[in-house]
């Protein structure tokens, strides 16, 4: 299993996490490889999330291949446990938002056809 530097999930994963790989935030992980932040860097811009997530994917791509290993994650010990665990919650998240958006997408288009049904004269009103 490797992880891809041209993933999009990966990359918005990444980018949430990197602050705490980077060390912008001093941080130990606990006992489930959450860290407990004992300070965070706030305010942030969207070049430094960008910056920061480069230089967490280059820490854990240990061989420069572009790609990310399972052994990679786990000689990073907790922390790439922990980075891990929250990439699989990530990727499981975005899959339920599209499964969600595809449902009301669906839902949206059922609504119109039943009121074009209702819509005789075809313009948008249903008259009595």
């Amino acid at each position: 299993m490797t992880l891809s530097s041209h993933s999009k999930p990966l990359a918005l994963a990444l980018a949430a996490l990197a602050l705490a790989l980077t060390g912008a935030a001093s941080a130990k992980p606990d006992r489930h490889g959450h860290a407990e932040r004992e300070h965070q860097k706030f305010p942030i811009n969207l070049e430094e999330v960008e910056q920061n997530a480069k230089e967490a994917f280059t820490k854990l791509d240990a061989d420069g291949s572009g790609d990310i290993s399972l052994e990679e994650l786990q000689a990073h010990g907790a922390e790439g446990a922990g980075l891990l665990r929250r990439l699989v919650e990530h990727a499981r998240h975005q899959r339920m938002r599209e499964r969600r958006e595809r449902v009301e997408a669906r839902m949206e288009k059922r609504e119109r056809d039943a009121f074009g049904v209702l819509d005789l004269e075809g313009d948008g009103r249903v008259s009595g």
